[in-house]
């Protein structure tokens, strides 16, 4: 179970995430019909700001505070890096009306500098995804584990927390060696009841990736 004080941090993170992204932005960017997180990314200085300065303590979520399922064993693996994802979930329209997630689209920032360090794609395979590094290296993965976003996250508003298992890296770099990657302290990109007659559309998001390596 998370700590009180996380989840104070995190709720007071996410109503302010809310107000920085309006309305018209959120439904600018899921009228989208192209695979695209550019619109996103030109407000991410701001949001990025926000979630990495001092006050914002759910950053510094601990392993053994998240949900079991998307714990990490840390008796076999060491956590190496972390960063701040910021850009959309894309769903493509299924035949009978409904949406169906197709890929993620996403700058990874250093939690640091508030840098943009690489990009987080569609994988090589389905139901794979790939995180790059400007430093050449690169992870792909696939979710083993996922659990709906703990309060004060909404559910319905905002991805699931996952626990992702690396099936090759390369590189040498930050992601070397990665062994697993957990998404957590989700805000948005899950796919809103109606979409118009969209055909593709593109939910911002924000994330922060763990990075785990073998000790």
């Amino acid at each position: 179970m998370l700590s009180l004080i996380v989840d104070m941090a995190l709720g007071a993170c996410v109503a302010d995430v809310r107000k920085l992204l309006s309305e018209n932005e959120r439904n600018a960017a899921m009228t989208q019909t192209t695979s695209s997180y550019t619109d996103l990314t030109t407000t991410g200085p701001s949001v990025l700001t926000l979630l990495t300065s001092p006050g914002s303590a759910a950053l510094r979520i601990e392993n053994s505070e998240l949900p079991d399922p998307i714990q990490v064993d840390e008796t076999e693996n060491r956590e190496v890096t972390r960063r701040l994802g910021a850009g959309v979930q894309v769903y493509d329209r299924n035949p009978d009306g409904t949406f169906g997630f197709r890929e993620p689209q996403a700058d990874l920032y250093d939690l640091e500098t508030v840098t943009l360090r690489g990009i987080h794609f569609v994988g090589p395979e389905r139901g794979t995804a790939q995180w790059a590094d400007a430093d050449g290296s690169r992870v792909v993965a696939r979710v083993v584990e996922r659990v709906d976003a703990p309060p004060p996250a909404d559910p319905t508003k905002d991805v699931q927390w996952l626990k992702v298992q690396a099936l090759t890296t390369f590189g040498d770099g930050a992601f070397t060696g990665v062994t697993f990657i957990q998404r957590v302290l989700t805000y948005g990109g899950q796919v809103p009841p109606s979409c118009d007659n969209s055909t593709t559309i593109s939910v911002p998001y924000t994330t922060l990736y763990i990075f785990w390596a073998a000790r």
